[in-house]
């Protein structure tokens, strides 16, 4: 079940999430500001950010990412923001499945930059239920 929309005087909580292929602190830690630099201008209120290193894009077997999904369903999360999809995975059956893991939350996936071979820029996916449609990349 998707979470309803918070009002305007309710801050929408997000987490942000990097996949680090190899561990350089100095790249983490820009892309997590970009993450709050992006929350600060969406209106969204960054509460922490997952960070998985040294874990190759081809699996969905992620220890953070599970700790995120946890968290998504015991608190009140209204999102997840991550730099670019390719920070979930390349392969679009992986990304699909950590997706679907967003979704059954009930939270949505705020990309900052979808340009990478997608189009937009900015973008926000929400993805449908199973069995109530909807478009996934």
């Amino acid at each position: 079940m998707a979470k309803t929309q918070p009002s305007d005087q309710d801050e929408r909580q997000v987490v942000g999430y990097v996949l680090a292929d190899e561990p350089d602190e100095v790249a983490i830690a820009l892309l997590r500001k970009q993450i709050a630099m992006y929350c600060g201008v969406s209106g969204l209120r960054l509460v922490t950010v997952f960070c998985d290193r040294g874990v190759g894009d081809d699996t969905t077997a992620r220890a953070r990412f599970f700790e995120l999904t946890r968290m998504l369903a015991d608190k009140s999360m209204y999102g997840v923001v991550v730099p670019t999809l390719d920070h979930l995975s390349s392969f679009s059956l992986v990304r699909l499945v950590l997706i679907r893991m967003i979704s059954t939350a009930g939270s949505q996936l705020f990309v900052i930059d979808d340009t990478v071979g997608h189009g937009a820029t900015a973008a926000t996916l929400s993805v449908a239920s199973p069995g109530q449609g909807g478009n996934i990349p």
